[in-house]
This record gives C-alpha cells, sequence and structure tokens, in this order.
C-alpha cells in the first residue's frame, strides 16, 4: 500500500508541474489533485509519501506556517 501512495503522489506532482509549468507546487494543490483520484488518501499518507520521495532525492518539501495554518512547498530536485 504504501508503494502505491508514493507512486500516486509522485504523478500527482509531476502532472501539477505539467499543467501549471512551475517548479514549486504546495501539499494542498497536491491533495486537491489526489483527492479526485483516490477521496481516501489522508493527510498523513501525503506527508510520508512526501517524505519518502525526499529521501529518495526526487523532491526537496519545505514546511511552511500561515496564518496558522501548516502546510508544505515542493520544489523538484535538479
Amino acid at each position: 500500500m504504501k508503494n502505491i501512495t508514493v507512486a500516486l503522489v509522485n504523478d500527482a506532482i509531476e502532472t501539477i508541474y505539467k499543467l501549471k509549468r512551475q517548479e514549486t507546487v504546495t501539499s494542498e494543490e497536491i491533495m486537491e489533485f489526489l483527492k479526485r483520484a483516490r477521496p481516501d488518501i489522508t493527510e498523513a499518507e501525503l506527508r510520508k509519501a512526501l517524505m519518502i520521495l525526499e529521501l529518495y532525492g526526487k523532491i526537496h518539501v519545505k514546511r511552511i506556517v500561515k496564518g496558522g495554518k501548516e502546510f508544505y512547498q515542493v520544489s523538484k530536485r535538479h
């Protein structure tokens, strides 16, 4: 199950990059996109998948707190 979530998150990030033509996306954008494909995905699963993708050098994740709300900024690694 974990590998499916990681692959799904990675595919979602790549798709959003292509659609928006930008190098950075937020965890909120990723979650919104993922909810269409898999409505049962949780924030915890998303965070774990982002952590795994960062550990493998696919992305860089930066934690941001804005207005008391926490989200993550995801950037491509070159």
